[in-house]
């Protein structure tokens, strides 16, 4: 196989022009914000079930945020198997050998079974797919409820446990700042997390079925292709601001109880440390 074709071909190449592609059939921020309420929905059921069974709050924020984000990578699985599937029923039944001999060697996987014309199009023929306006369609998945609330809000349905000191009368004041201070550092976070993640579709879902399609289409050629390349794209774009979130709800949980201590959840916290609607 000549050199320079193959290099005209690699695995970077195709991702760049799949990417596009895949930009201009679906709208895949729209998509995206579809997939950031679901899970949102998910944190606050998640928040709503531990509120009898964990006493600390900062603990029972941190379950709600990993429990979602777990949510977040099973949706994107689904919504990126879904659209595997749409591409496959538009791909057309012819291949160029070439290129596809190309790009699995790239992978460093035997040439000697290429995948089927059903699988190996997908790679060659999806670039042109933002072209075919008459296959345009928009993803609309029953299955993706879009709910309101967050994980701060999930946080908030909590209880927790009181911590061994707490302030007196005359520290009333500085615990309400402290307490409105961490609740808009949490809803900066989360709303700074999801805005970052529904700008960022086109790269993050672009990944994610970029590496399914690349499985899909190898998979027939090589047994031994691993099929979690798109866990770990998506871990690798997402975990920064995934961790950024369970450090911020975790310190709201903790703070929050030291210095309003006997609360139970976030909102009997502003009730009584921040509104004053209880004595102290």
């Amino acid at each position: 196989m000549n050199r320079g074709y193959r290099e005209a071909v690699s695995v970077d190449h195709w991702r760049r022009r799949f990417q596009t592609a895949l930009t201009q059939r679906f709208g895949l921020r729209l998509h995206m914000a579809a997939v950031v309420l679901a899970v949102l929905a998910v944190g606050v059921l998640t928040g709503r079930v531990l509120r009898g069974l964990v006493d600390s709050m900062a603990t029972r924020y941190a379950l709600s945020v990993m429990v979602g984000y777990a949510a977040f990578f099973a949706v994107v699985h689904a919504w990126g198997r879904y659209v595997v599937r749409s591409l496959a029923e538009v791909a057309p039944h012819t291949v160029a050998p070439g290129e596809s001999a190309a790009l699995v060697a790239q992978m460093g996987q035997p040439t000697g079974g290429l995948p089927d014309a059903g699988h190996a199009a997908l790679m060659t023929e999806a670039i042109d797919l933002g072209s075919a306006p008459s296959r345009r369609h928009r993803w609309v998945d029953p299955g993706i409820s879009a709910g309101p609330g967050s994980d701060a809000s999930a946080a908030a349905d909590a209880g927790g446990s009181t911590s061994g000191w707490s302030l007196d009368a005359d520290g009333e004041g500085l615990a309400a700042v402290v307490i409105v201070a961490l609740v808009s550092l949490v809803v900066l976070v989360l709303f700074g997390a999801a805005i970052w993640c529904v700008y960022e579709a086109p790269v993050i879902l672009g990944e994610v079925v970029f590496e399914l399609v690349l499985a899909s289409a190898l998979a027939r050629a090589a047994r031994t292709v691993d099929g979690r390349g798109w866990s770990r794209a998506l871990w690798k774009a997402t975990w920064k601001p995934a961790l950024a979130l369970v450090a911020v709800v975790v310190l709201l949980g903790a703070v929050t109880q030291r210095v309003c201590p006997g609360v139970t959840t976030l909102h009997d916290a502003v009730t009584r440390c921040v509104l004053h609607a209880e004595a102290p």
